[in-house]
Parts: structure tokens; sequence; C-alpha cells
């Protein structure tokens, strides 16, 4: 399998495990531990996550850049979200997170169980996930909502004052250290002022190869890049038995990490075939397909050793996938987030950010994830800072009837007495 020639190629971190079975390699699932011995994930969730990450890949791949993407982080944020959309809102979320004719007591049920996987990692392989709910000061929510949110996506409500800037530092610094400092920032104070709400999501990885790299195999090689340009690069190699699958587009082979329950694929394109031709119209059950073909190969690899980050906006590529009247603030309903008949106004998306890193060397992986979906309100009669105010030099007074808005009394105050 040889780099040198790659115009792109992609890399995926994947736990089998998760994947009911899409692994591929001598060893089944089930013999890879005691943890699916007792836990098990709804395979219409795994299926719905896969197909998502995949048509939301395709959706932000559009230039020939690095697109590195979580799309169980971008699914945890929207999830929780999805617990307050109705209508053409509910409906757009469903249709782009791919939950079909599941019911939101089974979506729920589902990523409560795909959490409760993963919170039980191999002890060789750090894997952490975290989710919380950023609530505006002052307003009520909806009790069912918040307690869905905390009893399927383990996401404790914080309270805090949208208008202060520290409020965007608060929810940076929880990111940061849930992601082991890979990701300080993913909200600015500008972005959250007026929300009535942020979803977070973050998850972190790190494991070691189950084989690693010779470090003194590490060579100086070309890589040509998605424009054509031509770069040196420190590439890695390794000869050994792989799991490794080819068809008439490209190549395909699975790195385990230590533990064997998560594994890194990468995806080569042959030449004269780009990597947009492989990924066009790649479903999950494709996915499912192509690692279930993997099998044992002796082989070598040659693989970059890189660093890459990616910061986005999803929200054109959201709306792209069917979720338009969730952020359009004349048409989207998650006013499920609210008490009944708490207003009249709208609750809707404002945006929905994400960033990643990943760093993949000799001995292993780093990878790290966050997701903020930031929800407003079409009107601002929500509170912010305590004011004070106090009366004590020459004012207007008006006087006036508030359904019509005629003015009864108008004059100042010029001395109280």
């Amino acid at each position: 399998m040889n780099a040198r020639t790659a115009i792109g190629w992609i890399v995926l971190l994947v736990a089998p495990a998760i994947i009911v079975g899409c692994g591929g390699g001598d060893e089944s699932v089930s013999e890879r531990g005691p943890r699916s011995a007792t836990l098990k994930v709804e395979p219409r969730l795994v299926m719905a996550v896969n197909d998502f990450g995949l048509r939301l890949y395709r959706e932000l791949a559009a230039k020939p850049e690095n697109v590195f993407l979580s799309p169980t982080s971008v699914q945890l944020a929207l999830g929780m979200a999805y617990n307050g959309a109705r209508g053409s809102s509910k409906d757009g979320m469903a249709k782009a997170l791919g939950y079909g004719d599941m019911s939101l007591e089974e979506v729920n049920k589902a990523n409560a169980e795909l959490l409760a996987l993963l919170a039980n990692p191999d002890p060789k392989v750090d894997l952490f996930i975290a989710n919380a709910v950023w609530a505006r000061e002052g307003v009520t929510y909806d009790p069912g909502f918040m307690q869905r949110c905390k009893d399927s996506f383990l996401a404790e409500p914080m309270t805090v004052n949208f208008a202060l800037p520290e409020s965007a530092d608060t929810i940076n610094a929880w990111v940061k250290a849930h992601t082991k400092d890979k990701i300080p920032q993913i909200v600015t104070a500008d972005a959250i002022r007026d929300a009535i709400m942020v979803l977070t999501n973050a998850i972190y990885f790190k494991g070691g190869w189950t084989d690693e790299f010779p470090a003194a195999a590490t060579k100086d090689g070309e890589f040509t890049t998605g424009e054509g340009k031509k770069i040196t690069v420190p590439m890695m190699a390794r000869s050994a038995r792989m799991e490794y699958m080819e068809n008439e587009q490209f190549q395909m082979v699975r790195l385990p990490y230590q533990g064997q329950f998560v594994g890194m694929y990468v995806l080569l394109p042959k030449p004269g075939v780009t990597l947009k031709d492989c990924v066009a119209r790649v479903t999950a059950s494709d996915w499912k397909s192509w690692t279930a073909a993997l099998t044992k190969r002796q082989g070598e690899l040659k693989l970059p050793r890189f660093k890459t980050e990616y910061a986005t906006s999803l929200k054109p590529a959201l709306t792209a996938l069917g979720m338009a009247d969730a952020f359009d603030p004349s048409k989207a309903d998650l006013n499920g987030i609210l008490p009944e008949g708490a207003t009249t106004e709208r609750v809707f998306i404002s945006d929905a950010l994400h960033k990643t890193y990943l760093s993949v060397d000799e001995q292993g992986t780093e990878a790290a994830a966050a997701t903020a979906v930031i929800m407003g309100i079409t009107s601002a009669p929500l509170p912010t800072e305590p004011f004070s105010m106090v009366v004590d030099r020459p004012f207007l007074i008006a006087i006036a009837d508030k359904p019509t808005g005629v003015i009864l009394f108008l004059g100042s105050i010029s001395s109280p007495k």
C-alpha cells in the first residue's frame, strides 16, 4: 500500500464493538473481550450515526483540505436538542440524523446504551465522553426535557449568564478539561450572548497501536496533496500481517489499538480514482460490508506521521441534510425545551460548532472532538445581567395604554417634591 502517489486518503477511528459486528479480521467482536458480553447497543442507532457521518463528511469535504469530524460527538449534541424539537423541526432533524422510524424514547434509550458501552473502554486505551446542558440564568425549562438529557445523555444542567463574557470562558474551560487540553475553545462570547441554551459534547481518545511502527523505519517521503502539490512528509513504515481489503476503487487497512476494540481504518483510492469517487454514494451498509471484508494479509504499509486540527460551523451542512427549519427563526420549533405555553416566541438553533484534533505517530493516536449546539429565541425578553436603576435626577414619565399604545399623559419631573 503505497501512500507516495496518494491524492487523498481517509482516516476513521471506529470501535468495532459499537458497529455491531462490522469489524473485519480473524476475531469476532464477542471474542475481543468481556465488554460486549454484557453491553449491547441498538443497531439502528449505530447505522444512523455511521450514515449521518458519511453524509455529513460529503457535505464538508467539498474543498481539497483536511476534514476530520466526530459523527458521534455531533449526534450526541444534536440528540439532546432533538428532545426539544417539534413539528417540522423534529422531522428535519430525524431526517438529517438518520433516526428513521425510531421513536424519541428509542433514540434516547439507544444513546444511553451507547454511552454505557463507551464508558467501559479497554483499560489499555483512554476514551472519555461528556455532555453538558448550559441553561440561561433566570429561565424556567421543561423538567421533562432536562431529565431526559440527564438520564439518557448523562448531561448535568449548569446555569450561566450568557450575557457575561465569562460564560464563554466557563464553557470553553469545560471543553478544554474534557478534551485533555486539545480543544481549548469552542464558543465565543459573541456567539452565545443571546442564547437561551447551549448543548455541548466532548470526546477524547488516546490509544497505542497493537503493533507500533518502528521509529527507525520512518523516512521522508513524497505526498501528493488534494490540490496536486507534491510535499515531503515523514512517512512511517511497517511490514506485518494486517487486516486488509481492496476492490477496483481503493485499498483499506485496519490498524487496531491495544485491546483490539478500537481501530483506525485507512482508505486509499487507487491510481486514477479520487477520494470523492470512493465516497460519493457510500452508505452505512456499504461501510459495513467493506469492514466485514477485511482479512489478515501480509503486507507493507507506509503512512504519514501527522497532526491536524479542524474547526467549522455545521449549519450549512446540516441545513443541506434536512435541518433547514430547525435553523430558521421563522419556522423553527424547539420550544420543547421550555414548559408548555411559556412563550409564543420560537426557539431555534442559531449555530452548531464543531472542532477536532488528531495526532498520528509511530506509537499510536490521540484524538479529540467538541460540539456546541447554540439555541436562541426569536425575541429577547430573557433576563440578562441584573440591572440597577436609581432615579436620582430629572426623568421622563409617561402613562400609556399598552394594548393600543396610546400615550395618555407625558411629562418630565425635575424636582419631585
